[in-house]
């Protein structure tokens, strides 16, 4: 992680910070992966990563993010996932500091609801947690919304970890928020006004950034 920063701040400033060569090994030894990401690297390392992922589960996926606005393969992903008998949660902000980015999110509802995606909505604060889960083998925590600003456009970082016991703590967690959600369903999103609907179009407006600021470019 220090050196992603590092190479990020010289591509930023021109300015070579030192990094150090030797970290400590924690004891338990958890198998994880480093995830970088942003437009100079050569591939979408965030988006395909969590495509990925998607792909993978067998059983149980859950999905936490403050901003979701998906890209095809990720929309697609989740439809096939759900579709196969995959029990696809997805935890989403009640409230939202971004208005327009709210009504586009709103807009892909119907479409994961009709798939059989469970979409819960955090009700006691604006939630800005970002990470994911997948079956009860792998544990994704990072700063990658699931828009196409975060996967295309924004230099990010996750950590990867495939260890039972960090998936368990974080199903811990997953269910602390379920627990404080409601639930949306097909049959009550379906009676939204007219209004709502046509202010969802904004899907098709020009996004800007999730995160303040504006995106920076990744070493």
């Amino acid at each position: 992680m220090e050196a992603v920063f590092a190479s990020d701040w010289y591509l930023e400033t021109g300015e070579m910070l030192a990094v150090s060569p030797v970290r400590p090994v924690h004891d338990e030894d958890v198998a994880a992966q480093l995830l970088p990401s942003g437009p100079a690297y050569p591939f979408g390392n965030a988006g395909e990563t969590v495509t990925s992922l998607i792909h993978l589960a067998q059983h149980r996926l859950v999905l936490t993010t403050p901003y979701f606005v998906p890209d095809d393969a990720t929309m697609s992903a989740l439809r096939i996932a759900a579709l196969s008998g995959v029990d696809v949660q997805l935890i989403l902000s009640a409230t939202n500091n971004k208005r327009v980015l709210l009504l586009a999110q709103q807009s892909y509802y119907e479409e994961l609801l009709l798939a059989g995606v469970r979409i819960a909505l955090y009700q006691p604060h604006f939630m800005h947690a970002k990470h994911l889960s997948v079956d009860d083998a792998v544990a994704l925590v990072s700063s990658i919304n699931l828009d196409i600003r975060s996967f295309a456009l924004n230099a990010e970082i996750g950590l990867l970890c495939y260890d039972p016991a960090v998936v368990a703590r974080m199903h811990e967690i997953e269910a602390d928020y379920l627990a404080h959600s409601e639930m949306v369903t097909l049959e009550r999103w379906r009676q939204r006004p007219v209004w709502r609907r046509s202010l969802e179009a904004c899907r098709g407006w020009p996004i800007r950034s999730c995160d303040d600021g504006a995106p920076m470019a990744s070493g």
